[in-house]
């Protein structure tokens, strides 16, 4: 797919995904107990895997994003529920999605640890939305590939938080990098 849209191969001459230069690192909302937010990544590492590529998800778990699903509810019949949600999540999530092995905590352990990939891929979600994670992520903007890995912002969304116009150099600047 990457290489088709290079204009390398055609459809026809997709290697397999055994190549080294055939691997792909996908950061998004994966450890949501959302839906929405699982199956997403579930079908964008399908179709790139289909496409003839290798994904990993990177195991990203912001503290943002994880405190978001905290169980304790004033209802103790709801605080199991919500428990038992989130196993089923966890059991598909680390059944499906073929999780680096390493888990990233802040953008600060992508820099001490960076991950290897022919193309990084950012999204589908609304990883730039700043009502969910409260400032600008330069892990969702990739800024920690330093190599010559294309980086792809793929169906990003800032949902429908404006970016503050403290922010906006910084947002401009985290988009042109990519």
């Amino acid at each position: 797919f990457f290489l088709i849209l290079e204009g390398k191969l055609s459809m026809n001459s997709v290697p397999t995904n055994n190549e080294p230069s055939k691997k792909v690192n996908l950061i998004s909302f994966h450890t949501a107990a959302n839906y929405g937010a699982v199956l997403q990544v579930y079908a964008l590492k399908k179709v790139v895997e289909d496409l003839g590529f290798s994904v990993n998800v990177l195991n990203y778990r912001p503290d943002i994003i994880t405190k978001r699903y905290l169980f304790l509810r004033r209802n103790p019949l709801a605080t199991l529920k919500a428990i038992f949600q989130y196993s089923i999540f966890q059991r598909f999530v680390r059944a499906k999605l073929s999780l680096t092995r390493i888990k990233y905590k802040d953008y600060i352990d992508f820099c001490k640890f960076p991950p290897s990939a022919k193309y990084f891929i950012s999204g589908s979600d609304q990883v730039w939305n700043l009502k969910i994670i409260k400032k600008i992520d330069p892990a969702y903007f990739l800024t920690f590939v330093t190599n010559n890995a294309k980086k792809i912002a793929y169906a990003v969304s800032l949902g429908n938080s404006p970016v503050p116009e403290a922010l906006r150099n910084e947002f401009k600047k985290s988009m042109i990098q990519l």
